[in-house]
């Protein structure tokens, strides 16, 4: 079964993270009373779908990028959380990660990946993801994964029964 950081421990720099952006996001990681912004970063065509299907089917605003510079791109439009592949056609997957710390240390970044040695994910944590979830995964990882930055996510997801077995 795929393993992730989904400890119920929030890391000191996501603390650090989480009270700079109380003021910015509700506790379900909207922006003040609005929609939840999703971008997922996938370069799996078919798992990209899926996940856009299924999160605006439940009411998010998702944007997708298959690229790291698309994601860029997207990121001006101010995301409540990033779902993000670690590797991806054009630029590795923890240089975007550090791009997305500079530009935003408050947002909550969940990895998907289907890099699962201890080195990759520690990596990636220590670089500003807030979680990692190795693929394949079940939708329940998701939902027990740091719930300041996923809880509205997860939430509305587990309401269905799917999971991802890609």
């Amino acid at each position: 079964m795929a393993s992730s950081r989904c400890d119920g421990v929030a890391s000191n720099a996501f603390k650090a993270r989480k009270l700079r952006s109380e003021g910015k996001r509700d506790g379900a990681g909207r922006a003040s009373g609005g929609t939840v912004r999703v971008l997922i970063v996938e370069d799996e065509a078919r798992l990209l779908r899926l996940l856009q299907e299924q999160l605006s089917a439940r009411g998010f605003q998702v944007w997708t990028a298959n690229d790291g510079k698309s994601a860029l791109r997207l990121l001006a439009r101010r995301p409540n959380i990033v779902l993000l592949d670690l590797r991806l056609p054009d630029m590795d997957g923890l240089q975007l990660l550090r791009a997305m710390r500079r530009t935003d240390r408050s947002l909550p970044i969940v990895v998907l990946s289907r890099v699962a040695d201890e080195g990759s994910k520690v990596t990636a944590l220590d670089l500003g993801a807030d979680d990692y979830v190795t693929k394949p995964f079940g939708i329940s990882e998701l939902h027990a994964c740091e719930p300041h930055c996923v809880t509205e996510v997860s939430r509305l997801l587990s309401n269905g029964s799917w999971s991802l077995a890609i």
